[in-house]
């Protein structure tokens, strides 16, 4: 019966990997990780034919019952309203994390974040103002708002699963990529925020500015985004190769995407004299491109979805059942 037993949670694991998007190939190369013998496509798509009909089952059952959920509408900060300081999005997120059932620390600690982040950036916009939008208040308000994109993004992606170890679609080197294009992202940025403290569009027009050398300030930025883009096309090229799920490989071409069109706003407007509408649009490019990171990042990790039924449910389950 045990070994019964690991021959189910074996072809769980198998059934789990391909419902994910990962291709007979890789499941091939995770029983092999597992320390097992390699196993055939062929086997890989026989047992795999054995969920179609749960599979089935489970997309058209009826949604009857109570189906507790955590919705998030969007991340939209209103700081000021009538003379009074709101935020009402992220307020109900917190609710949200707070009312669920069951309760889960990772959803109220992250959803109490952003409210710390609104917090902050209340007490930095204040100072920002008080000192005439001199440029480091300015820069620090604006990265104070990518961490609150990280924090926002981080609990939409967390809310979409159960919370439990998920399985990696990528190997632990492609891993190690992803994070490191999550750094290389941040240098990006916060030279990009140099940049601009250090350019005309830093802050109040008589307020001084950032006292580097512009062109090798902008010289440093583009070698950041460079570096990025490379790292970038590298990994996609080595996600090509090994295969991956389909979702790796789509967040890889948007994240490249959102780089190259990110660095051909930032040529355009040096070459045009940095007028402040490209300026406003590279800003919120540089969101983008964060976000795009992220989720390569996130989406490298493959997760269950939680429900409301039992485990021992096969329609509800149909990956879990024997």
């Amino acid at each position: 019966e045990p070994r019964r037993t690991a021959e189910k949670a074996l072809v769980a694991v198998m059934q789990e990997a391909w419902v994910s998007g990962v291709s007979t190939r890789r499941v091939d190369d995770l029983v092999q990780a597992m320390g097992l013998a390699s196993i055939s496509k062929s086997t890989v798509s026989k047992l795999c034919k054995d969920i179609d009909e749960r599979v089935g089952a489970f997309l058209d059952r009826p949604l009857a019952g109570d189906w507790p959920y955590l919705w998030l509408d969007a991340t939209y900060l209103k700081q000021r309203e009538g003379g009074r300081i709101v935020s009402v999005a992220v307020m109900l997120a917190v609710l949200g994390s707070l009312v669920r059932t069951p309760r889960r620390r990772d959803l109220t600690w992250l959803s109490l974040g952003l409210v710390a982040g609104v917090i902050g950036q209340i007490l930095l916009g204040g100072l920002t103002v008080l000192f005439e939008l001199h440029p480091p208040f300015v820069i620090a308000h604006f990265l104070l708002s990518i961490v609150l994109v990280w924090n926002a993004v981080v609990l939409h992606h967390r809310a979409g699963h159960d919370g439990q170890r998920g399985l990696p679609l990528v190997p632990r080197p492609t891993r190690r990529l992803g994070v490191a294009l999550v750094i290389l992202a941040t240098v990006a940025i916060v030279s990009g925020t140099i940049v601009t403290g250090t350019g005309p569009h830093g802050g109040d027009e008589e307020v001084a500015r950032l006292a580097f050398d512009i062109t090798r300030v902008v010289q440093m930025h583009s070698v950041a985004v460079w570096v990025f883009l490379i790292v970038a096309i590298l990994t996609l090229i080595r996600l090509r190769r090994s295969g991956t799920a389909a979702i790796v490989d789509r967040r890889a071409k948007l994240l490249i995407g959102a780089i190259g069109v990110q660095g051909a706003i930032g040529y355009t407007q040096y070459f045009t004299g940095v007028p402040p509408a490209l300026v406003m649009i590279h800003i919120a490019g540089s969101i983008t491109v964060w976000i795009a990171a992220l989720l390569f990042l996130l989406d490298m990790t493959a997760h269950s979805v939680e429900t409301a039924a039992t485990p021992t449910d096969p329609v509800a389950n149909p990956v879990a059942a024997p």
